[in-house]
């Protein structure tokens, strides 16, 4: 089983896992015009409650969606929650799902705006605060900081506090090098990516021939530069300046 995405409503917090097959199969029915956005909240809420009266009234791909939902909690030892009101206080349990839920769309808003945060401006002594990045906007209060959460793909799947979590997304995703990725199709491709920029917090270490082999690589391009501009004289060429 595998934790996919969650989406929230009004009255009810859905955390979709689902088995690897049947979810691939459902993914791509979701990407057809004709299904229901992931976020028209009132439309998830509706079919929900059309499904807990009568599954078979509703299409398929809306039955696989709210399987994956109850299969999820019923694997992870609870049932789904059904309805209350909207005063009712949220159970301990479900506040607590609620916040890990949060957390991951934390580590998703990172990874993909976290570069609009990025220190590249030398020039600039303090970088403005993305509003999307703010810990309001995140859904969390300074006293959630010190909690200790799953980090789920994050980080191999760790137990960390909050504070440490968000402290290594902005060291990761916020620094001096920005990274873009998850406009890639490819799930290999973005988790590659992950892999090489995550653990060490976009802050390779290299060892000594390492950094050899990258002095011998830039001195190559430079004289070959040379000699293409001395060569081929006024010949429109692409420059490898700027890029090393």
């Amino acid at each position: 089983m595998e934790f996919r995405w969650f989406v929230q409503t009004n009255t009810t917090l859905f955390l979709v896992f689902t088995p690897k097959p049947r979810y691939e199969e459902s993914f791509e029915s979701m990407d057809n015009s004709t299904f229901a956005n992931r976020w028209n909240l009132d439309e998830i809420e509706s079919n929900y409650q059309t499904w807990l009266k009568e599954p078979a009234s509703l299409d398929s791909r809306w039955q696989i969606f709210f399987e994956g939902f109850q299969l999820g909690y019923e694997g992870n030892g609870h049932q789904p929650t059904r309805t209350h009101s909207d005063s009712a206080e949220p159970e301990v349990g479900d506040y607590s799902i609620e916040k890990h839920a949060r957390l991951y769309g934390a580590i998703y808003a990172y990874r993909d705006i976290g570069h609009t945060q990025g220190t590249f401006d030398p020039l600039k002594d303090e970088i403005p605060e993305n509003p999307r990045l703010s810990l309001d906007r995140l859904g969390f209060e300074p006293k959630d900081l010190g909690e200790v959460h799953f980090t789920g793909n994050y980080l191999g799947g760790v137990r960390m506090t909050m504070k440490d979590i968000l402290d290594r997304l902005k060291k990761t995703y916020c620094g001096n090098v920005g990274v873009e990725y998850l406009h890639l199709q490819a799930t290999d491709k973005r988790r590659w990516i992950q892999s090489k920029i995550e653990p060490n917090d976009n802050q390779p270490s290299f060892s000594h021939d390492e950094k050899l082999r990258i002095l011998r690589k830039i001195i190559q391009a430079e004289e070959f530069e040379n000699f293409l501009h001395t060569r081929y004289v006024g010949q429109k060429r692409f420059s490898l300046e700027g890029g090393e």
